[in-house]
C-alpha cells in the first residue's frame, strides 16, 4: 500500500467534527509559531499549548486508528 492510498483511506473516516477541530488546532499552531516571540504569546503560552496538545491528540488518535477506514482498492 503506498503512502497516498493509506492517507486517503484514513481521512475519509474523518467526520465533520474532526476536520473543525483540525482546523482550530491548525489555527493555535499558527499562532504559537508565527508569533512565537510577541510577548503576549509568551506570557500566556499555556492557554495556548493546552487546547493545541488535546486538539492534536484527539485528532491524532482519530487518524492512527480509524475505525471507518476503508482499504484502498488494489492496483
Amino acid at each position: 500500500m503506498d503512502i497516498i492510498g493509506w492517507a486517503q483511506a484514513r481521512s475519509k473516516a474523518m467526520t465533520l467534527w474532526d476536520i473543525g477541530l483540525l482546523k482550530i488546532y491548525s489555527a493555535l499552531f499558527g499562532i504559537l509559531v508565527g508569533a512565537y516571540f510577541a510577548p503576549f504569546v509568551l506570557r500566556n503560552v499555556w492557554w495556548f499549548l493546552v487546547p493545541l496538545v488535546v486538539l492534536g491528540g484527539r485528532g491524532g488518535y482519530r487518524w492512527f486508528t480509524a475505525e471507518g477506514a476503508r482499504k484502498p482498492a488494489a492496483q
